[in-house]
């Protein structure tokens, strides 16, 4: 059976991607600087990661001369949102609910967590009465 193609950033898609959000538009060579601090990676990895990223819609590329430029045509904060409708579909039957009330459960929580998740409902609620 063939695979699904997944809209979902991959972990070295996600790297390529934070470099292009962070630089705003970016050769190649650019996000290869970037990725490469961490652990060594090929130019022609970058290049088809980038390649990958252009058909899934997260960027774009442009020439500047022989050179393509590239950059992000889907916000950080949309790739979350894909990843977690994705997460939340997948691992907790579509319930947000269930998904807040793991990570709830979870010993390593912290007290400060804990009252920041409080207070952001606090918020949550009061946009909702008004």
């Amino acid at each position: 059976m063939a695979r699904t193609k997944s809209n979902i950033l991959t972990p070295a898609e996600r790297r390529v991607m934070d470099a292009v959000w962070t630089l705003k538009q970016a050769s190649v060579n650019d996000v290869l600087q970037i990725v490469s601090k961490t652990a060594p990676v090929a130019y022609t990895t970058v290049m088809t990661v980038l390649k990958v990223l252009e058909e899934k819609g997260y960027v774009t590329a442009s020439r500047d001369g022989r050179i393509l430029i590239y950059r992000p045509k889907s916000s950080r904060n949309k790739a979350q949102t894909q990843a977690l409708r994705h997460l939340v579909g997948e691992f907790f039957d579509g319930s947000k609910t269930a998904l807040a009330q793991h990570i709830l459960r979870q010993p390593d929580i912290s007290r400060a967590e804990l009252e920041s998740l409080e207070s952001m409902i606090q918020v949550a609620l009061a946009k909702k009465d008004s």
